[in-house]
Order: structure tokens, then C-alpha cells, then sequence
């Protein structure tokens, strides 16, 4: 069955609900996602600082796959080839988190020690290719999208989230 034989699904906010229900909704908003980083720092044995170097890291290194035109071939857990993986300095991270480039730096050498993280080029940081493969044994990528999936249902609940079906 191809993905054209599927039903479209749209999902809205509900402007209203959500003015009315407001602080449930952003705690539920924020539980959730409180949630996901514990999940991601107790899996990988990270600390909160440099958990979120890694995340961005992360992040970074799919960016580009998920900017591409065609991904069809690598939605899975396969490896990216190397010439879609995306990169982030070190500057850059520091920019963004407001870490302190000397710490970001201390954290990235520990990173790349644990061989969480490497360098693709001068100051280009991305993870190394198949870390969703290695993931998919803890069980955190499957554990990650039933956190959101719950977080959505909540949303839904609370009637500040609407699904249409096509």
C-alpha cells in the first residue's frame, strides 16, 4: 500500500481551547518534553549541559537530510551518507545554547572521547553515521515518539489540539 492510500491528516490548534486551557496545555507541553531530555540524558549517561551539545549536535547533523528533496531511501534507521550529514561548529553551538565557548569545547572533546560525536572537517561537528542504527537497541528512538504521541493525545483531550482526517 503506497502513502497515497492513506487518509490526510491535518492537526490545528485551537485558539480559543487553548487561551481557555492555556497552563495545562503548556504543562503538558513542557512535562512532555522534560520527559524526552531525561529519556535522552539517562540513555546516553549524559549530563544536562552536555546532553544539550549533543542534541544540537544532533539535530544539525540530520538538518540536511531533512532540507534534501528526495529522502525516500534513508527514512528509516539507516545510515546517512556521509554527503547528506550536516555539520555545526563549536562557535555556533555556543551561539545558540549560550555555553560558553570554552565549555562547549570541553564538553565536545568529551563527545567526541565517547565517540558520540566527530569532526567532519575544521570545526565541523556532526554524529557519526548509524547513530539511529546503535539507538534503536535501547529502545530511546521508539520510547522518544511514544512521548510525543502521548503528549499529543493530552493536547487532544484538552481539545486545544483538533485532527482532521482528510
Amino acid at each position: 500500500m503506497s502513502t497515497d492510500d492513506y487518509p490526510m491528516a491535518t492537526v490545528q490548534v485551537d485558539s480559543e481551547q487553548f487561551a481557555s486551557k492555556q497552563r495545562l496545555a503548556i504543562y503538558e507541553i513542557v512535562n512532555g518534553m522534560l520527559n524526552l531530555v531525561a529519556d535522552i540524558q539517562a540513555t546516553m549517561s549524559l549530563r544536562p549541559e552536555p546532553a544539550q551539545i549533543y542534541t544540537l549536535i544532533a539535530i544539525s547533523s540530520a538538518q540536511k537530510f531533512v532540507r534534501a528533496p528526495n529522502q525516500s531511501d534513508f527514512t528509516g534507521h539507516t545510515p546517512l551518507p556521509v554527503d547528506m550529514i550536516g555539520t555545526v561548529s563549536r562557535r555556533r553551538i555556543s551561539d545558540i545554547t549560550g555555553i560558553p565557548r570554552e565549555t562547549v569545547a570541553r564538553h565536545v572533546r568529551h563527545l567526541m572521547e565517547r565517540g558520540l560525536v566527530v569532526e567532519t572537517g575544521v570545526g565541523k561537528l556532526a554524529t557519526p553515521p548509524g547513530v539511529l542504527m546503535d539507538l534503536a537497541p535501547t529502545g530511546l528512538p521508539e520510547r522518544m515518539m511514544r512521548e510525543t504521541v502521548t503528549l499529543a493525545q493530552k493536547l487532544v483531550r484538552l481539545k486545544v489540539l483538533e485532527i482532521k482526517v482528510d
